[in-house]
């Protein structure tokens, strides 16, 4: 055994102890029990063997993108060009109407031109804002040849804002060597296919990135906790370059979960740094929950991680953009998404958030919302609203029954409420058509354990 396989191997033992820390709703704890059996007929892998596996394919396989010649790859593994070196990214997301915005971090304060083709010839070039900082954070936190580590450094976000493009059209753009693609948010009623992923972490996130990949969407949402502390080889950095293949090719936007604010001034240094900003500016001072608008449909990305369990500002402003939704003709519904789930079996849940958010929820016709945290996947519906729980993107795997048996005492008529329920990785896809949404869970290993259609 190599060295380099030792060291992965060593802090791999670690990983698989603390994959499943997601925390209850009171406050963040690490469960290292090992989970029940699966509700469903599918054999869940022991997540030793999983990770062991999951990392000499790792390991053994060639790099998944081809770099140029006279690149380089220095001892974090970041590749470098030789006039700008990229440390994360390109990804792009929604802005305001009419707008697609790219952003990447690179360790040059150099300005990178963003080049966008319009119907196949490179017809707008724009120069990205840059705003450079010294990020002080380690992970992890010793001296390592894991291959993706976060090192303290200089770092530059940069950030190039399209406007006016004509809706709905795939655009392939350029960023130095790099290539991506996005597809403008299309016209209210027209189709378009969103994928869903939360709780994702090293090594087992590559293979829900995959299915996500296959899938095609036009959007990616991320229901929050992108990243865990409690994993040696879980890194902000290897979240974007395992998730590139994703994020070059489809809008990307993210929630808060609890494990966003961790350690070593986290939630200020790396989560708000890279993902305040989404959607249109001005829709949520705050930074860490905002709207955005695609295909006539407005998304509502929510954090339940603060101000959701009383008439605080968020909720404010949730009650502002429902009414909104329903005075403009032009947006169809909404959809929400957030981190910790209220209709669950797999803890139990925060009855007061429930009673509040889902009633403006139901009032205002919401027909899904899309929430995390639980690492199993769930589906309920309740007076109209479709909930979604999705927290299989890569943490250790829990029972989506663990409270199952003291909500059955306590409120035996949440039972009839759940219509799925399994305990595998994967991702959630949702087809938005001018009738109804028609959603599927598919597994890591391409199965498809849930169907669903929600007629509108």
């Amino acid at each position: 055994m190599d060295r380099r396989r030792f060291l992965i191997r060593s802090a791999q033992v670690g990983a698989v102890l603390a994959l499943g820390c997601q925390g209850p709703d009171d406050e963040a704890t690490a469960d290292t029990r090992v989970p029940p059996a699966a509700p469903s007929d599918a054999q869940v892998p022991d997540a030793a063997v999983v990770a062991d596996d999951a990392i000499d394919a790792a390991l053994d396989a060639p790099p998944p993108d081809a770099l140029p010649a006279d690149a380089i790859v220095d001892a974090i593994d970041r590749v470098q060009w030789p006039e700008h070196p990229f440390s994360k990214g390109p990804w792009s997301f929604i802005g305001a109407e009419g707008e697609v915005v790219v952003r990447f971090e690179t360790l040059d304060p150099t300005p990178v031109p963003v080049r966008l083709e319009v119907d196949g010839v490179a017809g707008v070039e724009v120069m990205p804002s840059v705003s450079t900082q010294w990020v002080e954070y380690t992970w992890p936190p010793f001296e390592t040849t894991l291959p993706v580590t976060d090192r303290p450094g200089e770092y530059s976000l940069q950030e190039a804002r399209f406007h006016g493009l004509a809706p709905g059209l795939r655009h392939r753009y350029s960023v130095g060597p790099l290539q991506g693609t996005l597809r403008t948010p299309p016209m209210s009623g027209e189709p378009f296919r969103l994928a869903f992923v939360a709780d994702t972490m090293a090594p087992f996130f590559e293979d829900v990135v995959a299915k996500v990949v296959e899938a095609e969407p036009d959007l990616l949402l991320h229901g929050g906790d992108i990243v865990y502390q409690t994993n040696p080889i879980d890194t902000w950095t290897g979240f974007y370059r395992a998730f590139a293949p994703a994020l070059r090719g489809m809008a990307f936007h993210a929630c808060m979960g609890n494990h966003e604010n961790e350690g070593q001034d986290e939630l200020s240094v790396q989560s708000l740094r890279l993902l305040s900003g989404q959607g249109a500016p001005g829709d949520a001072a705050v930074g860490d929950y905002h709207a955005f608008t695609y295909g006539g449909v407005r998304f509502l990305m929510l954090n339940s991680e603060r101000d959701f369990d009383d008439e605080g500002q968020q909720i404010a402003w949730l009650r502002a953009e429902l009414e909104a939704v329903d005075a403009d003709p032009a947006l169809r519904f909404a959809i929400a998404a957030f981190h910790r789930p209220f209709f669950t079996f797999g803890a139990e849940p925060n009855l007061g958030t429930r009673t509040r958010v889902h009633g403006l929820f139901a009032a205002h016709r919401v027909p899904l919302v899309l929430t995390g945290h639980l690492h199993s996947y769930e589906r309920f519906a309740a007076d109209g609203v479709t909930y979604i729980v999705d927290g299989g993107g890569g943490g250790l795997l829990s029972s989506p029954d663990e409270a199952r048996d003291a909500i059955a005492e306590a409120r035996p008529d949440e039972l009839d409420l759940r219509f799925a329920a399994t305990m595998t990785w994967g991702a959630t896809f949702i087809d938005v058509g001018a009738q109804a949404l028609t959603g599927w869970r598919v597994n890591v290993d391409g199965v498809e354990e849930d169907r669903f259609e929600i007629a509108l």
